[in-house]
Formats: C-alpha cells, sequence, structure tokens
C-alpha cells in the first residue's frame, strides 16, 4: 500500500495594494535566479536549491511580519502547495520548495513597504 504524505494548501493574496503589487510582479510574476539569491544564503541552503530547481529559474514570495503572516508562515512546510491570489482570481500554484527567514534577501527583493516595515520572510 503507498504511503500518504499530508499536504496543506494554502490561499495568499498577492498585491493588495501599489507596493504589494510591484512586489508580486517583481518576485512571484517574474521569476527569479539563484544567482540572485547566492549571496544572502548559507552554502547548504544554496545547495538546497540548486538540487530543487536544476538551475531553473524561481518564485520567492515573502510577507510582511505580523500576527497573521506569522501563524499561516510557522504552518508552511516543503511539500506544501500555495495558490496565489492576484486581481480577482488564482494567477499562480505551486509546490514549497524551501522555506528561509533572512531579512538581508527580503531587503534585496523587497526593501520597505509602505509602512515602513522591512518584508522578512522569503519562500524561494
Amino acid at each position: 500500500m503507498p504511503l500518504l504524505i499530508s499536504r496543506k494548501v494554502f490561499l495568499v493574496v498577492a498585491g493588495g495594494n501599489a507596493s504589494a503589487q510591484r512586489h508580486f510582479e517583481d518576485t512571484i510574476q517574474r521569476k527569479r535566479t539563484l544567482e540572485e539569491v547566492r549571496r544572502f544564503l548559507p552554502t547548504r541552503e544554496i545547495e538546497n536549491l540548486e538540487k530543487i530547481y536544476h538551475g531553473s529559474n524561481f518564485i520567492v514570495w515573502g510577507a510582511v511580519p505580523g500576527p497573521m503572516n506569522e501563524a499561516r508562515w510557522e504552518k508552511m512546510a516543503p511539500g506544501d502547495v500555495v495558490l496565489i491570489y492576484n486581481n480577482g482570481r488564482i494567477r499562480f500554484a505551486g509546490e514549497i520548495a524551501a522555506k528561509v527567514r533572512n531579512k538581508e534577501l527580503a531587503r534585496h527583493f523587497w526593501s520597505e513597504n509602505d509602512a515602513g516595515q522591512r518584508q522578512a520572510r522569503a519562500s524561494p
């Protein structure tokens, strides 16, 4: 009998305001490269991403720290499914390949939001 693997499904709303829409276009709609993240991540994370993506580009998603985002972040795990909702429809569906907390990587991709908070989560 095959082993059943439990995966969670998350709905992520992306692009709810002008700043978030720019970030949606920059890091979800336009895939990113391993070279862009290499200087921000430890060697073992880079090796993991190399094994997963084999040189292909990937989507990066981040969230502003806060109670709801933090709780959702903690529940997410590699292998879970994310549906990205934008402008009235599901725009992307994908599997979480890796999860990292890295403020410098977040600053590289997202800078500050309109409230002056640093984006502090990244999920390549």
